[in-house]
């Protein structure tokens, strides 16, 4: 959005910005013709398609599980285009289930992939001229004037301090409930919550964006 000329606030709850990405292995699945066929790999975005929804129980939406099959490979050649370098075989990520996985160049991710990605993006925001990112900013309600929603309402978690923000457009990026034990209840099978603790940091993952 700050690349296409608009003005753009983020609102971040936690003291750190980037969240759970932080922590994360930095691998993104994708069928990659320029990577995969010199390694004898076949795969396509219908393939992936049909291993990502019966892999998902064939519980998801197929509309959107599409829409991940189809521009997957967009998304590699954008986090390219904003600086991020990725190794040039492909792997099978953990949890994946074909060789797809793009992983972070090793001599560039340190300890964390997730951690790169984070600051590549951030670069390219910041050299909009267009972002500003507040961070301790907790966001508790939408804002609904008209049955639209044009603002966000909260407060600065160190202080207490009211927050906010109106804005033409809002968008939600929820993240996770890992560190929620009521909403994994709800929606997890008993082994995922069992494991959600092992695998999951709480970077601030208490499903607050779906709650709202």
């Amino acid at each position: 959005a700050a690349e296409a000329g608009k003005s753009v606030v983020m609102l971040e709850k936690m003291d750190i910005y980037g969240g759970n990405t932080n922590a994360g292995e930095g691998t993104l699945n994708a069928p990659d013709p320029e990577r995969q066929e010199p390694m004898g790999i076949e795969d396509s975005p219908d393939f992936y398609y049909t291993q990502t929804f019966e892999g998902g129980d064939s519980a998801g939406d197929p509309a959107l599980v599409r829409i991940l099959a189809d521009n997957a490979l967009d998304a590699v050649h954008w986090m390219e285009d904003h600086g991020l370098v990725y190794e040039k075989e492909v792997f099978t990520a953990i949890g994946g289930l074909w060789q797809r996985g793009h992983a972070v160049e090793v001599e560039r991710k340190g300890e964390q992939g997730g951690s790169y990605y984070v600051s590549c993006l951030m670069d390219a925001a910041q050299a909009t001229g267009n972002f500003t990112l507040y961070t301790d900013a907790k966001i508790e309600e939408l804002i609904v004037e008209g049955g639209a929603v044009v603002g966000v309402r909260g407060t600065r978690p160190s202080s207490g301090e009211a927050v906010e923000v109106r804005g033409k457009s809002v968008v939600l990026a929820t993240g996770g409930f890992d560190a929620n034990p009521a909403m994994l209840k709800a929606w997890c099978r008993p082994e995922d919550i069992a494991n959600a603790a092992s695998w999951c940091p709480n970077y601030g993952t208490t499903g607050d964006g779906q709650l709202m």
